[in-house]
């Protein structure tokens, strides 16, 4: 479900990319010492957007340090020393790649995720320990979405997308550490920030996806309510482009006025490119690859 939160290089700063590419190699570092080498698969941009905004909140100093790994071991790479931030989204990291396994072992019986899901199996329960609270509503917001997509009992996308939705804005407005100027109404800012990234990043997968879904008879929200099968959908994917832009450029609209409203103190310009350039970005790409399969009239 992950991977549509990117900046958009070409309109950062050199300096800005490389702070960023030091950032997601922190969280890379983080997840390393936090729980082992194995869980660094589960390395994402989407966990590294998260908690880029924290940190953007945060007094915590910010370390720069020189270091090699397995994957650049002839040159140094820059890594930010872990924080608070990057912990939480180490262990949002593995939390969410753990529940990805299990879905698509549940979804097709994957043995490919039945082996990644025993070897993450410890690293996972750690996780799920570090931040109980959190991942509490992560579990009960999962199964109620489990539970619609079995069901199919929802009619519109606010139906189907609010859980995942309400994940991420937990994620955001419970974060466990002091934040600056923190307070309800900074709290209650972050969770509407994270509810239209969560509507995003779940629209967004299921548009992407909706091609495979329908070949492999596998469930997408698009599919349910459109009613669309191997015969028609081809039909509606004009319609369904024009609804997908609404809805998805919505959602990063919001999230670019509520980041306006946020007293970011570090990380503004580099969080304005992701949102406003990098999101409508990737959005932009599986239009293109849309278009090419409308048939001709």
């Amino acid at each position: 479900m992950f991977g549509y939160i990117t900046p958009l290089k070409i309109e950062l700063k050199v300096k800005e990319f490389e702070y960023f590419r030091s950032y997601y190699h922190g969280l890379c570092y983080s997840i390393k010492n936090n729980f082992g080498n194995i869980p660094r698969l589960t390395l994402n941009y989407d966990m590294t957007f998260i908690g880029f905004i924290l940190e953007g909140l945060s007094n915590e100093s910010i370390i720069i340090e020189n270091k090699r790994c397995i994957k650049h071991p002839t040159y140094d790479i820059q890594v930010i020393k872990d924080t608070n931030a990057l912990k939480y989204a180490a262990n949002l990291s593995v939390t969410f790649f753990d529940y990805k396994l299990k879905d698509n072992i549940n979804d097709d019986n994957n043995k490919k995720s039945k082996v990644f899901n025993i070897f993450l199996s410890p690293y996972s329960k750690k996780a799920e320990l570090n931040y109980a609270n959190i991942n509490k509503i992560i579990k009960t917001n999962l199964a109620t979405l489990s539970s619609m997509e079995i069901n199919k009992n929802f009619d519109t996308f606010d139906e189907v997308c609010h859980p995942f939705s309400d994940i991420m804005a937990s994620i955001l407005k419970n974060y466990p550490h002091t934040l600056y100027n923190d307070s309800s109404t900074l709290r209650e800012m972050l969770y509407k920030l994270g509810y239209y990234i969560g509507k995003y990043i779940y629209l967004m997968d299921a548009f992407d996806d909706l091609e495979d879904d329908i070949l492999s008879n596998q469930f997408n929200p698009l599919i349910v309510i459109h009613k669309l099968n191997k015969e028609n959908y081809k039909d509606n994917l004009e319609n369904i482009i024009a609804e997908m832009d609404f809805l998805i450029l919505s959602c990063i609209s919001y999230c670019k006025d509520i980041l306006d409203s946020i007293p970011l103190i570090k990380h503004k310009e580099i969080l304005e490119n992701i949102v406003t350039l990098g999101m409508p970005n990737e959005f932009y790409k599986i239009c293109n690859e849309m278009y090419k399969k409308i048939p001709p009239k």
